[in-house]
Order: C-alpha cells, then structure tokens, then sequence
C-alpha cells in the first residue's frame, strides 16, 4: 500500500513539474523609453496585441539573433557548474568535522 502511495506522490509531482514547465513564466524588468517605443509600435501596429507579447517577441529574436554566442555562454556555464562541484567536494574533503559530527 505505501509502495503505491509512493508512486502516486511521484507520479502528482512529475505531472505537477510538466504542467508548470509548460506554462511561460513571467518577469518583471525596467526598460527604458527607447525599449517601451519599440514594444508600443508592435502593439500600434497590430504585430503584437498586448505589451508582453511583444516584449517576448522582441527577447526571442534577440535570442534567434545571438544564438552563437549563447552557444558558447551555455557551455560556459555548463563548466562553471562542473568545477563548481569540484570546488564544493574539495572544500568538504578539507574541512575537519565539526564536534557535533564527531558523536
């Protein structure tokens, strides 16, 4: 009985992850009146219906138009990442137990 419970409990959360992955998250950021022009023309002019749609319109090209170098910034912090634990597990190994550990 509790196995199934388990699965169960497992099972709510994945569904529960997959349903919030596919839902955009929203941000909020100041921009300045040069940024707000642009994402008011595109509401102006019928491109886009509302503000966010076309500020998201606008950070999607912009990822479309710098995919090389976020390419590599990608991998770059794909290896930040790595020596990050690297750094942790060597940081641990040195560190003596505290006195608490110790009993």
């Amino acid at each position: 009985m509790e196995d199934k419970q388990g699965e169960l409990g497992r099972a709510r959360r994945c569904t529960r992850k997959a349903r919030v992955e596919r839902k955009p998250s929203g941000i909020t950021a100041r921009c300045r009146s040069l940024f707000r022009r642009a994402i008011d023309a595109l509401v102006e002019a019928g491109i886009r219906t509302t503000r966010s749609e076309a500020a998201a319109w606008l950070i999607h090209a912009g990822i479309d138009a710098n995919k090389a170098l976020l390419d590599t910034v990608y991998g770059t912090v794909a290896e930040i990442r790595r020596l990050r634990v690297i750094a942790q597990s060597l940081a641990r190994d040195a560190t003596p137990p505290s006195p608490d550990e110790k009993a």
